[in-house]
């Protein structure tokens, strides 16, 4: 757990220290049409009613299905081999990724190397408490929903990524976003459902206690704009923003029992207990359906 900063009685969320840039979306339509919407999305997606979030206009370009193998001389287990393994605390920010888990990533799913980085990233933040853990030729794999990060034993290096999606993002997948591809998934990630019926649980965490990594202060600055902040001063940040914000609206429950909140570009995901942090990612698109 990270220690509170002493300030926390004094300062205050307050919201971004200035407005907003917005920007084109980036993205294209189910259909191949490039989405006319504005977003302020750092990575370029408005997550709006009818976007779906594609970097590719269509589908042709988009790699065939291909065997989990080795590539780029890179030692890497099957997608299900490998023997199960507690993963150690790391932080994601920290870690170093490679050329080869970015043009992975970028063939897959396009975009540039800047973005691929920063999906990687928030992918290895997100995969950190939930993903399936195994352990092969001295490399650790991080799997979920069909999507695989490999690490090197230090975890300190991404040195490879694979997925058996043809196009989708794992941020797609989050948001409900069906496949372009016969076959290839009518719905968003079975990882990630809410319960149905909707079942609601009000905020009963003590937010100066709750336990939070730095991985969180990082993925909540990027969505909020403060960045700029220091390390002791965003935690507080962090803090007054689950008092300020979720505190006053009741969380939805998944089907893990997993309770999540969302207030504008954030989405915290706590565990059932409330009393840990695991992840903060971006809202569920506007018009997703679990």
């Amino acid at each position: 757990m990270i220690e509170n900063a002493e300030s926390a009685v004094s300062l205050t969320y307050g919201g971004p220290s200035r407005p907003p840039a917005f920007k084109p979306c980036e993205r294209f339509n189910r259909d191949g049409s490039r989405c006319s919407n504005d977003t302020h999305h750092v990575d370029a997606w408005c997550r709006r009613p009818g976007c779906d979030g594609f970097r590719r206009a269509g589908t042709a370009s988009a790699p065939p299905p291909t065997p989990d193998t080795a590539t780029g001389g890179l030692p890497r287990a099957r997608q299900a081999d490998g023997d199960a393994a507690a993963l150690p605390y790391f932080e994601p920010g920290t870690v170093h990724i490679t050329t080869a888990a970015i043009d992975s990533y970028r063939y897959h799913h396009g975009g540039s190397m800047e973005s691929a980085r920063g999906e990687l990233r928030d992918m290895l933040e997100a995969f950190a408490p939930t993903a399936a853990v195994r352990s092969s030729q001295g490399y650790i794999s991080l799997l979920r929903d069909g999507y695989k990060l490999i690490l090197n034993a230090d975890l300190d290096v991404l040195t490879s990524y694979f997925t058996v999606h043809r196009e989708r993002t794992w941020a797609q997948l989050q948001a409900g976003v069906t496949s372009r591809f016969p076959g290839g998934g009518s719905k968003g990630s079975p990882g990630e459902p809410l319960k149905k019926p909707a079942e609601f649980q009000s905020l009963t965490c003590d937010p100066q206690t709750v336990e939070l990594k730095p991985r969180h202060l990082r993925a909540f600055a990027v969505r909020t704009d403060l960045e700029h902040l220091a390390g002791g001063q965003l935690e507080v940040a962090f803090r007054r923003f689950i008092v300020e914000k979720f505190a006053s609206q009741p969380g939805v429950v998944r089907r893990d029992n997993l309770v999540e909140f969302t207030e504008g570009d954030v989405r915290v995901i706590f565990s059932a207990d409330q009393q840990r942090v695991l992840t903060v990612f971006w809202p569920r698109r506007a018009d997703a359906e679990d």
